[in-house]
């Protein structure tokens, strides 16, 4: 499957952005035609500027924030039977 070679790809490339600096790096966009890998990326100089600045989404992609346990749905129904 294409979008799970991506993803792997990308992964190695993150990889090894990763060693040269020491700063938060978030990637994104990739696209890999052959030899070439073409991304987007942001490199912050601080983590707490990363949780700033990026969305939920993306930090809980990337393994920074936790994601919620409960679900709204899950929240209603309990709020239901109580009621």
């Amino acid at each position: 499957n294409q979008n799970r070679l991506n993803s792997v790809i990308a992964d190695l490339v993150r990889e090894r952005l990763r060693l040269l600096p020491q700063s938060p790096l978030y990637l994104s966009k990739f696209r890999t035609a052959g030899p070439h890998s073409r991304g987007f990326g942001l490199v912050y100089d601080t983590k707490e500027a990363a949780m700033a600045c990026e969305p939920s989404y993306k930090l809980r992609k990337m393994g920074v924030a936790v994601a919620k346990q409960d679900s709204g749905k899950k929240k209603n129904k309990a709020a239901k039977k109580i009621a």
